[in-house]
Parts: C-alpha cells; structure tokens; sequence
C-alpha cells in the first residue's frame, strides 16, 4: 500500500456526455492513485475522470492508502495492486440523478 492516495470523490459529469443526457449530475466513487503527495493525486485524479467525462466536484477523506482511514477490504487491495500497471485505479462508480 506504500506510495498509493485514496480519496472518496463526487463526480459531475460534463455536459456533453452521455450520462448527463440521461440526466445524471453527478456519481460517487473511491479512487486510489499511485503517488506521493496530495498535490499529486488531484492532478492525477483530475487528468484521469477529465478524460472519461467527469470533473472532481468534492473530494472526501484523501490519504495515504495505509493511513487507517480506510478499510482496506479485497477490491481496494487488488486496486493498489494494479495501480502499478497504471497508477490511477477506481471502484465501481455510483451515479445519481439530478436537477439541471
């Protein structure tokens, strides 16, 4: 778990993607990135659901991984794992709807 941030993030989709025409606002989702510094792991998260859609409306609870502050259950142990692969990794994501 060394070297890996995690944070609990809200999500909003852009307007111009397919979740926001089905009138979606927003989503909940953990992501783990590989890096070094708090600093870092925005950057990284922004770039990562910038690319799939998304922009960062809120972020919850980010810290080192090892930290404590998250139960460490079989899905966030193989994320880490495959943050060596490539270093932005995320959980299954929650999607609500919302007004516009």
């Amino acid at each position: 778990m060394d070297g890996v941030w995690a944070a609990r993030l809200e999500l909003r989709p852009k307007p111009q993607t397919e979740e926001y025409a089905r009138g979606f606002r927003g989503a909940y989702t953990t992501v783990l990135v590989r890096c070094g510094t708090a600093e870092q792991f925005i950057t990284a998260a922004s770039e990562h659901v910038g690319r799939e859609g998304f922009e960062i409306a809120k972020v919850e609870t980010l810290s080192p991984l090892g930290s404590g502050l998250f139960e460490i259950n079989d899905t966030l142990a193989d994320l880490a794992e495959r943050t060596r692969d490539y270093p932005v990794q995320w959980t299954t994501f929650h999607l609500f709807m919302g007004d516009a």
